[in-house]
């Protein structure tokens, strides 16, 4: 009978590690693979693709300050949801900013993978 308490005792500790792993292993698959992060900035300088932005106030305290970045293919660039060109960005508009990937803790930080720019000002 002791033997029968232990072995049940032993296939529920199992029982138990089986569903914790496959309860932790789900939710992994399920969580979201990428963080993307929207902040408001103004444009202090652009040399082609590459831009420097101070974010703006309004922001979380790590979105205040000084970025820089470089506008790839890959980057939509948007002006109330119509498509427009690095061209029609400028010093001093006001844009928001949606980055994904890592930021190098440099100064000015560095976005590593800035997936839109949309241009906030009223009038282009």
């Amino acid at each position: 009978m002791l033997f029968l308490k232990k072995a049940v005792k032993i296939v529920f500790v199992i029982g138990a590690a089986l569903c914790l792993a496959a309860a932790f292993f789900a939710g992994r698959a399920t969580a979201p693979k990428e963080v993307y992060k929207t902040f408001y900035a103004e444009i202090t300088e652009k040399n082609g693709s590459a831009f420097t932005v101070s974010g703006l106030s309004v922001n979380d305290v790590n979105r205040c300050g000084e970025f820089t970045f470089v506008a790839d293919e890959n980057t939509e660039l948007l002006w109330h949801g119509t498509k427009i060109t690095l061209d029609d960005l400028e010093e001093g508009d006001t844009v928001a900013i949606t980055d994904s990937g890592e930021v190098l803790e440099i100064y000015p930080a560095r976005l590593t993978k800035v997936l839109r720019i949309e241009l906030l000002d009223d009038e282009k």
